[in-house]
């Protein structure tokens, strides 16, 4: 530079000016879970660029953001928290700085979701091999849910299956099938995490509590006689098992039927037993249809026969006269063919003077007719009487009497 005065004198100096590039900056906005840091980068033309920023929400509702009144290096980054069941938006109007000079202002927008807030379902008890439901509530419409489970309580003599890990996100209900191969129950823990817009909740657990599955060793049928009871006591791999049951006629005896049969809807502990009558001429049979019940889970049905024999309808044939030495013979008849008889005898009018001879018991049962030959030494009549014992297959019916008048000899 060269300066003059008025009488036309000159002096030069020199000096430099130095001009500082104002920056032109921008960036992208970003969208976040409640509760995390936001980190933005600005892409700037000048290496070393400063910002300083104004934050306000431009819709929702948000906390965590703040202004930056001294200029600061990138990246920009706040925690922000949105409390509310909808997104919140806070912009952020930034001015980069090359030292002393500001550039032109730009903006970016932050997307704040909600955070999820879960209702616990809860626990829940189920039998062997049925699915449990669960079905959490959530404040944000469309949340989603995944989970990993374990066995946390294992049953005695056996495991829990049919459980499994759910990593993409699916819909309520949360919902297995759960079967227990033990002897008492078994707990499975889920640990659920929520997911919504997405972005994840905060995990939660319930526990499935799995009753064990109930075997059963069928006692097999019976066959009992007319008026009898039938006693059946199954055996269960669970303590304290108990049964309810149906029953019905399967075989319909002939001429006649089969009473004294019930269902049972109240459970109750074994034997199982009840008392048949089979008023037929054939055998009968009552089919029990049986459900076991332990710890309010019902396991498989199964059946036993009672086979019932039926009762014996006797005709006495009545009382008989003798001459001493002779042979009586009794027929009774009866309902059922085939039909057989024990007996005891017994002199129940002794001759004077004399007794009587010949009879006996029988203890193995015969078919009719019932003879013995009989003696009577005395000098008067003498009585000997019958007691006579019915059998067929194994059942004894009523006893009947019937005497015999044996003349002296």
């Amino acid at each position: 530079m060269t300066a003059r005065d008025v009488d036309n004198c000159s002096a030069t100096a020199t000096t430099s000016v130095t001009v500082t590039p104002i920056p032109t900056a921008s960036a992208v906005g970003q969208t976040i879970c409640s509760g995390i840091s936001f980190s933005v980068s600005p892409t700037t033309n000048i290496v070393g660029t400063t910002y300083t920023w104004t934050a306000a929400l431009q819709s929702g509702t948000a906390t965590g953001f703040s202004n930056q009144a001294s200029a600061v290096s990138g990246p920009i980054s706040q925690t922000l928290t949105n409390n509310t069941t909808t997104s919140a938006v806070v912009r952020y109007t930034v001015t980069p700085y090359n030292g002393i000079c500001a550039g032109t202002n730009f903006t970016f927008d932050v997307t704040v979701r909600p955070t999820i807030v879960i209702t616990n379902p809860g626990p829940q008890t189920v039998c062997s091999g049925t699915a449990f439901s669960r079905t959490p509530t959530s404040n944000i419409a469309g949340t989603t849910y995944t989970w990993t489970a374990a066995i946390t309580t294992t049953p005695t003599s056996g495991t829990i299956t049919g459980f499994s890990n759910n990593a993409v996100a699916s819909a309520a209900p949360i919902t297995q099938t759960l079967t227990n191969s033990g002897t008492t129950s078994g707990v499975v823990t889920y640990t659920i995490t929520p997911v919504a817009n997405g972005c994840n909740g905060t995990p939660f657990t319930f526990d499935i509590t799995v009753q064990p599955t109930i075997v059963i060793t069928n006692p097999g049928p019976q066959t009992i006689c007319s008026g009898a009871s039938f006693s059946r006591t199954p055996t269960s791999n669970i303590t304290g098992t108990t049964y309810t049951w149906t029953a019905a006629i399967t075989t319909a005896p002939t001429a006649g039927t089969i009473t004294g049969f019930a269902n049972n809807a109240v459970a109750s502990a074994a034997p199982i037993s009840q008392t048949l009558t089979n008023t037929g001429t054939t055998n009968g049979v009552v089919t029990y249809t049986i459900t076991p019940v332990a710890n309010g889970c019902n396991g498989t049905p199964f059946t036993i026969a009672i086979t019932v024999q039926p009762t014996m309808v006797i005709t006495n044939p009545g009382n008989q006269t003798i001459c001493s030495g002779a042979s009586f013979s009794r027929t009774p008849t009866s309902n059922i063919a085939g039909t057989t008889y024990t007996w005891t005898a017994a002199i129940t009018t002794a001759p004077t003077s004399g007794t009587i001879t010949g009879f006996s018991d029988n203890t193995v049962a015969s078919t009719p007719p019932i003879s013995q030959t009989l003696t009577n030494n005395g000098t008067t009549n003498g009585v000997v009487t019958y007691t006579v014992t019915p059998v067929t297959a194994g059942c004894t019916g009523i006893p009947f009497t019937f005497a015999i008048t044996v003349q002296p000899t």
